[in-house]
C-alpha cells in the first residue's frame, strides 16, 4: 500500500499520509505475527525456526512485545487526527 502512494496520489512516500499508513502497517503486523506464532509455536519449533514464541514455554517475552506494539499503535489515531490526516472520529473510533 505504500509503495503505491505516490502513483495514487501523486504525493511522495515522505507524505505524512503515506508515513502514518506505512506506520500503522508495521506497528499492526507485530502483534497480529506474535498472536499467531504463539499459537502455533510447536509448528515453528519442529520446523527449525528460531523466534521468540518458540524460545520461551511461558509466553511472558511474547506477550510483553505484543502489548508494546499494542500501545505504540494505540497512539496512531490520536497521531493522524492531530496532523490532520484524518477527523476526529478516527481518534474515536480507531
Amino acid at each position: 500500500p505504500v509503495m503505491g502512494w505516490p502513483p495514487a496520489t501523486g504525493g511522495s512516500l515522505l507524505d505524512l499520509d503515506a508515513m502514518i499508513l506505512g506506520t500503522t502497517l508495521y506497528l499492526w503486523q507485530m502483534p497480529h505475527f506474535f498472536a499467531l506464532s504463539f499459537m502455533h509455536r510447536v509448528d515453528y519449533k519442529r520446523g527449525g525456526f528460531a523466534m521468540l514464541p518458540v524460545l520461551e514455554s511461558d509466553g511472558d517475552k511474547t506477550s510483553q512485545v505484543v502489548l508494546r506494539y499494542a500501545a505504540y499503535l494505540s497512539t496512531v489515531p490520536f497521531v493522524a487526527t492531530y496532523s490532520g490526516v484524518t477527523s476526529s472520529m478516527f481518534a474515536l473510533e480507531g
